[in-house]
């Protein structure tokens, strides 16, 4: 190779390097850097009134995601040791829930909010196709503000359903 090749080469190194090196430093090393949150929040707010905090105990433990307008959520069922069930929505009211099925091989609960009040419930939408391992994934907190980026790490699998 002559060094009129090596130039070229080299000059799209230093490019390369000169525009890694920026984006680095502004957003840090870690991927739930309050600038990536600050610049993923947009996103998690489209999902903010579907997730809620699950308390167990009187302790927050998860969050759960809303499944049903007529009060079914989705979360990890290991979080749930004690007694009484509650759940806080996006808008601070907390109601007390009940466990009406678990899928232990999975860690799933499905709970259900036990409450003669009005609540409006939005449930989550999903839209088109899964996202393939190695996506980028947006946690959204309860007030549809991001508390965690993350990796699609496996691929989607079926969750068999039983009726209730």
């Amino acid at each position: 190779m002559t060094y009129a090749a090596k130039v070229p080469l080299q000059a799209l190194t230093m490019v390369l390097c000169f525009l890694l090196i920026p984006v680095s430093s502004l957003y840090g090393q870690g991927r739930d850097n309050g600038r990536m949150i600050q610049l993923v929040n947009p996103v998690a707010k489209t999902v903010g009134d579907s997730v809620v905090q699950v308390l167990s105990g009187g302790s927050p433990v998860v969050l759960g995601t809303v499944v049903g307008a007529d009060g079914y959520l989705l979360t990890k069922r290991s979080e749930l040791s004690n007694d009484p069930i509650k759940v806080r929505l996006a808008d601070m009211r907390v109601f007390p829930a009940r466990v009406a099925a678990v899928r232990r091989e999975n860690d799933l609960a499905l709970l259900r909010i036990e409450s003669q009040a009005d609540i409006s419930l939005k449930p989550i939408t999903f839209v088109g196709e899964p996202p393939p391992v190695a996506s980028f994934l947006i946690s959204a907190g309860r007030a549809g503000r991001a508390i965690g980026i993350g990796v699609v790490g496996a691929p989607q699998r079926s969750i068999e359903h039983l009726s209730l």
